[in-house]
């Protein structure tokens, strides 16, 4: 017995720590159920009604919905002026995830233009009503099926062409106030190379809440900032314009998110930790002394 229990601590000590992936999608708010997509299906809006329907819906959720939603989060716009070099071509938006809501975000400083943005295909069987309303509000699933994929880019392409602004997310996972920009998948950068299409980099950074979002808010209120656009160049073979434009774009966003935050939410948390256990420590180290004395 104690020799099995030796063994069962060596095991333990000696069992790796496990790596968590942070472009692996673990944030999880309500279990979704199942989306099966047909293979005829339309990533992209086709039917005039329904693009016109979902036009009158943004409109109205941006008018009435986001300046509250705006407010509680002390949102703010930068770089717009950026965004008026290419907002009558069709551009690739690419954007850190750091808010469940960054998406929204984007697309209501962007009304005037229709905005979508990739999304995972189970988001579409998110219960009460949501699957469906972020579907209308431009969510394009990234089909789980291999054989769907040539449609998606098919789709994707053609909508480019017709002048659309895509938002795809290369870090490929939410993971709010994330502290960093993370590594970037490939797979959104075969799909956001294309030809000239620019590139928009958006970052979203973070700053201390002041003023009255001192009394409700403890989270860092959020920046939108759009940089300069970047052009793709057509030097090399494809597979090494794909790494220079993930490299380029990363490298720009990090050094721009790194200047310009200010404020991190769990950095906080975790100094008040430090603090608490610094100061058992002292009161350890006090009684340790009286009792000497």
């Amino acid at each position: 017995m104690e020799d099995l229990e030796k063994k069962t601590e060596e095991n333990l000590n000696n069992e790796e720590p496990k790596v968590v992936d942070e472009n692996e999608h673990t944030y999880h708010t309500v279990d979704a159920k199942k989306v099966e997509l047909k293979d005829n299906y339309n990533f992209f809006y086709r039917s005039k009604f329904k693009y016109f329907w979902s036009r009158f819906l943004i409109i109205f959720f941006g008018i009435f919905a986001m300046p509250w939603i705006i407010c509680i989060n002390g949102f703010r716009i930068k770089g717009k002026k950026n965004w008026k070099k290419i907002k009558k071509k069709g551009c690739i938006l690419v954007s850190n995830h750091v808010n469940p809501g960054d998406a929204f975000f984007i697309g209501w400083t962007l009304m005037r233009k229709r905005v979508y943005f990739t999304s995972l295909q189970s988001n579409l069987g998110l219960p009460f009503g949501f699957g469906k309303l972020i579907r209308i509000l431009g969510a394009v699933p990234i089909p789980e099926k291999k054989s769907q994929m040539p449609r998606f880019r098919a789709q994707f392409l053609e909508d480019l062409a017709r002048g659309r602004k895509i938002t795809v997310y290369p870090e490929a996972a939410l993971l709010p106030y994330c502290d960093h920009i993370r590594p970037f998948k490939k797979g959104a950068f075969r799909l956001a190379l294309v030809d000239d299409t620019p590139i928009l980099p958006i970052v979203f950074t973070y700053r201390k809440p002041k003023g009255l979002y001192r009394i409700w808010r403890r989270k860092p209120c959020l920046t939108i900032n759009f940089l300069e656009p970047y052009y793709p160049t057509n030097e090399g073979s494809h597979a090494e314009r794909i790494n220079r434009a993930m490299t380029d774009i990363h490298d720009t966003m990090e050094s721009f998110f790194n200047e310009h935050s200010t404020y991190f939410y769990h950095k906080k948390e975790k100094t008040k930790k430090e603090k608490k256990n610094k100061k058992v420590e002292e009161n350890i180290t006090n009684n340790e002394q009286k009792e000497d004395e």
